[in-house]
Protein backbone atom coordinates (compact mmCIF):
# COMPACT_ATOMS: atom_id res chain seq x y z
CA UNK A 1 0.00 0.00 0.00
CA UNK A 2 1.19 3.25 -0.56
CA UNK A 3 1.88 6.20 1.80
CA UNK A 4 -0.71 8.11 0.14
CA UNK A 5 -3.10 5.50 0.21
CA UNK A 6 -2.16 5.19 3.81
CA UNK A 7 -2.70 8.29 4.67
CA UNK A 8 -5.96 8.85 2.79
CA UNK A 9 -6.85 5.52 5.03
CA UNK A 10 -6.07 7.24 7.94
CA UNK A 11 -7.83 10.24 7.05
CA UNK A 12 -10.94 8.41 6.40
CA UNK A 13 -10.94 6.71 9.50
CA UNK A 14 -9.84 9.44 12.10
CA UNK A 15 -13.31 11.32 10.18
CA UNK A 16 -15.40 8.32 10.70
CA UNK A 17 -14.22 8.41 14.60
CA UNK A 18 -14.89 11.67 14.87
CA UNK A 19 -18.49 11.57 13.28
CA UNK A 20 -19.06 8.65 15.61
CA UNK A 21 -18.42 10.69 18.95
CA UNK A 22 -20.36 14.04 17.62
CA UNK A 23 -23.40 11.04 16.72
CA UNK A 24 -23.16 9.57 20.11
CA UNK A 25 -22.59 12.88 22.29
CA UNK A 26 -25.98 14.35 20.33
CA UNK A 27 -27.82 11.30 21.73
CA UNK A 28 -26.80 11.39 25.40
CA UNK A 29 -27.97 14.75 25.01
CA UNK A 30 -31.31 13.70 23.55
CA UNK A 31 -31.75 10.69 26.20
CA UNK A 32 -31.34 13.55 29.01
CA UNK A 33 -33.95 15.27 27.58
CA UNK A 34 -36.25 12.71 27.28
CA UNK A 35 -35.45 11.50 31.11
CA UNK A 36 -36.23 14.87 32.04
CA UNK A 37 -39.31 15.13 30.31
CA UNK A 38 -40.45 11.38 31.71
CA UNK A 39 -39.38 12.50 35.13
CA UNK A 40 -41.74 15.53 34.81
CA UNK A 41 -44.87 13.81 33.88
CA UNK A 42 -44.16 11.20 36.81
CA UNK A 43 -43.89 14.48 39.08
CA UNK A 44 -46.82 15.81 37.80
CA UNK A 45 -48.57 12.79 38.48
CA UNK A 46 -47.85 12.20 41.80
CA UNK A 47 -48.70 16.04 42.46
CA UNK A 48 -51.71 15.40 40.92
CA UNK A 49 -52.44 12.47 43.00
CA UNK A 50 -51.43 13.76 46.21
CA UNK A 51 -54.05 16.78 45.32
CA UNK A 52 -56.33 14.70 45.08
CA UNK A 53 -56.13 12.35 47.93
CA UNK A 54 -55.26 14.52 50.16
CA UNK A 55 -58.22 14.00 52.65
CA UNK A 56 -57.18 10.72 52.92
CA UNK A 57 -53.75 10.74 53.68
CA UNK A 58 -54.76 13.30 56.04
CA UNK A 59 -57.25 10.85 57.83
CA UNK A 60 -54.49 8.09 57.67
CA UNK A 61 -52.34 10.28 59.49
CA UNK A 62 -54.75 11.55 62.21
CA UNK A 63 -55.96 7.64 62.88
CA UNK A 64 -51.59 6.94 63.45
CA UNK A 65 -51.44 9.92 65.75
CA UNK A 66 -54.46 9.51 67.50
CA UNK A 67 -53.67 5.72 68.06
CA UNK A 68 -49.97 6.85 69.27
CA UNK A 69 -51.25 8.62 71.76
CA UNK A 70 -53.54 6.40 73.68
Amino acid sequence: MSRIARSLNALALRGLARLQVARWNAEEGQTFAEYGLILGIIAVGLIGAAMALRGEIADVFNRIVSGMSS
